[in-house]
């Protein structure tokens, strides 16, 4: 008989969800329409495994890499599959971090990020500002700080959608949702073929920040422009990854975009 691969959900996760190469490419365009130059320092919060600022250290000679991130599974993770994959003057030019995002004096950087909306876990405003100002604070004077934003009314709704990949299916189940608070509970779910589906792989309370709300916080922390940059649409009415600096969006039923703050 075949032996079973072992399931790593971290493996899946990244291959339904993530896709570093076109973030990066996103970043460095963003940064040098805004500055003329290139960006080199690079910092990933709520960083997971560290997948993004992992293909950070790999694009270019010169760049660095901060990642940080509270909860040591996924660090060890990419500790293991990710950081030991770089050559060893690769890893000198990446720092992992094992920090809340909220701690004091964390490093400086030209870029800093935050993928697939993990800032949600910050439920309450007073949280929030207080992290926009932390990261205000570790901004270059020539830098951004992007974040991904998720919306649209579907995402209130109760619902799990299936995505099939090569061999394996990946599901997004909107379990629960109070509009009031405005906060909810939301599943990963994966079923490789011939298996049984895998329930609750990753779990995430979240509170669906709005970008109107988002904008006032990150203006009151002291960032002087705030840009919205929205994803266009394929001829299926799809997100397509292009992502263009508007003032004005579509009506979708999900949406995402980009904020992109200046200090």
């Amino acid at each position: 008989m075949k032996a079973k691969i072992p399931f790593d959900k971290y493996f899946y996760y990244k291959k339904s969800v993530q896709s570093p190469i076109e973030d990066i490419k996103f970043f460095k365009k963003t940064f040098k329409h805004f500055f003329k130059k290139p960006a080199h320092i690079f910092r990933e919060d709520f960083c997971g495994t560290f997948y993004v600022a992992y293909h950070w250290i790999k694009d270019h000679s010169k760049n660095k890499a901060i990642a940080i991130d509270a909860d040591k599974e996924p660090i060890e993770y990419g500790n293991k599959h990710h950081l030991s994959k770089l050559k060893d003057s690769q890893k000198n030019r990446l720092k992992v971090l094992n920090k809340n995002v909220l701690d004091k004096n964390l490093p400086k950087a030209e870029i800093i990020t935050v993928s697939n909306f993990s800032y949600f876990a910050l439920k309450e405003r007073s949280s929030m500002l207080k992290y926009f100002k932390n990261v205000r604070k570790a901004l270059s004077k020539k830098g951004l700080f992007i974040i991904d934003v998720l919306g649209g009314p579907e995402c209130e709704e109760l619902s799990e959608e299936e995505a099939q990949h090569g061999g394996f299916s990946y599901y997004w189940d909107q379990d629960r949702f109070d509009p009031i608070s405005r906060t909810g509970q939301f599943y990963i779910h994966f079923k490789r073929k011939g298996e049984k589906k895998r329930e609750k792989e990753f779990s995430y309370s979240w509170r669906l920040w709005s970008l109107p709300e988002l904008k006032d916080i990150l203006t009151e922390a002291g960032f002087s422009k705030v840009h919205v940059y929205w994803e266009g649409s394929n001829k299926q009415g799809e997100g397509n990854g292009i992502f263009k600096q508007t003032k004005k969006g579509d009506i979708c039923d999900t949406w995402i975009a980009y904020l992109v703050s200046l200090p």
